[in-house]
C-alpha cells in the first residue's frame, strides 16, 4: 500500500467531479494507511485525514487565467526528518529548490495570461526585482524625465520605460510625469516584456528561476538583444538553456558587452544563473 507522500497529490483535473472522485480515493487509501498503525496516535490520525479531506477542490483553469503548473511532491527535508504527512511543507513550484536535492528539482512549466484583464504584474514574482532593477528618476517626490545610461542615451521615464516620439515630445527631458500615467506605462511594459520572454522560451522546459531570469534581461536589453538571434542576441546562452546546461548559460551570459555595461545587475542575474546550475547539476 502506498504512503501518503506517493500519492499523486496535484488534484488538477478536467471536471470537479473527477477531482472530487480522486480525492475521496485518496483520503480513503490515506485513511487505510494511517490506520495499520505507523506509531500515530489516534488524534493525529484523525488531525491528518481532516487536512487532507480539506484539500481544495479545483477545476481545470479556463484560458484566461493564470495557470502555473508542477508536481506536487513533499519536502525532501521532511521526509528525512522522519516528519507525518500533515506536518510537511507539501509545495509545488513555490518550493525553495534549495530544500530538494537535484533529482527532485522539477522543471516548472508556466502559463500566463498576460491578457487576462485581471492580471497585473505583480502576479509574477520578478517584478518586484525588476523594479528594483530599472528604479525611477524623481524630483521633490514627483517622476520625471531623464537620459538614461545607454549610448545614445534614450529618454526615459518612470520604471525603466523607453518613451516613444510622442511622449518624448510630451514629456521632455526634466518634465514632471503623473503618477498615473507611470503606472499605466509599467503595466503596459510588463505585459509586453512578459510575453516577450515567453515568446522566446518558447518549448523550452525551464524551471521557474530560470524563466525569471530571462523576464529580467528582456526588460532590461528588450526582446531582440535578449533574444536568440545570431550576432544581436544571446545565440549560445539560449542553445545551453535549450540543453538545460545553466552554468554554460551563465559563462555565455558573461561573455558578452551587456555582462560589463550593466554593472551589478548583471553580475547578479548571471550568479542566479549560475546556482541554478549547481542545484539541478545542469
Amino acid at each position: 500500500m502506498r504512503k501518503p507522500w506517493e500519492m499523486p497529490w496535484d488534484f488538477v483535473s478536467n471536471t470537479v467531479d473527477e477531482v472530487t472522485a480522486e480525492r475521496e480515493a485518496l483520503v480513503a487509501e490515506s485513511e487505510a494507511t494511517l490506520a495499520e498503525g505507523d506509531g500515530a496516535s489516534e488524534e493525529l490520525r484523525q488531525e491528518g485525514i481532516a487536512m487532507m479531506a480539506d484539500l481544495p477542490v479545483m477545476s481545470s483553469a479556463p484560458p484566461t487565467e493564470t495557470l502555473v503548473t508542477a508536481p506536487v511532491q513533499p519536502s525532501a527535508a521532511g521526509l528525512a526528518k522522519g516528519m507525518l504527512p500533515w506536518e510537511m511543507d507539501w509545495g509545488g513550484p513555490s518550493v525553495d529548490s534549495t530544500e530538494l536535492p537535484a533529482s527532485d528539482s522539477a522543471l516548472v512549466e508556466q502559463k500566463v495570461a498576460v491578457d487576462d484583464p485581471k492580471w497585473t504584474p505583480d502576479m509574477e514574482p520578478e517584478t518586484k526585482q525588476i523594479l528594483s532593477d530599472e528604479g525611477t528618476r524623481k524630483v521633490g517626490g514627483k517622476h520625471v524625465s531623464y537620459l538614461d545610461t545607454a549610448t545614445p542615451p534614450v529618454l526615459t521615464g518612470g520604471h525603466g520605460h523607453a518613451m516613444t516620439a510622442a511622449e518624448r515630445k510630451k514629456y521632455p527631458e526634466g518634465s514632471v510625469i503623473p503618477e498615473k500615467v507611470v503606472e499605466e506605462w509599467w503595466q503596459e511594459d510588463a505585459k509586453s516584456h512578459i510575453k516577450d520572454a515567453d515568446r522566446l522560451i518558447g518549448d523550452t522546459k525551464l524551471p521557474s528561476e530560470a524563466r525569471d531570469i530571462i523576464i529580467n534581461m528582456v526588460f532590461n536589453l528588450g526582446a531582440t538583444r535578449a533574444g536568440r538571434k545570431k550576432g544581436v542576441g544571446f545565440a549560445k546562452m539560449w542553445e545551453a538553456l535549450d540543453k538545460g546546461d545553466f552554468d554554460e548559460a551563465a559563462n555565455q551570459m558573461v561573455d558578452s558587452d551587456w555582462y560589463s555595461q550593466v554593472g551589478a545587475r548583471s553580475k547578479r542575474l548571471v550568479k542566479r544563473m549560475r546556482n541554478l546550475g549547481n542545484k539541478l547539476g545542469g
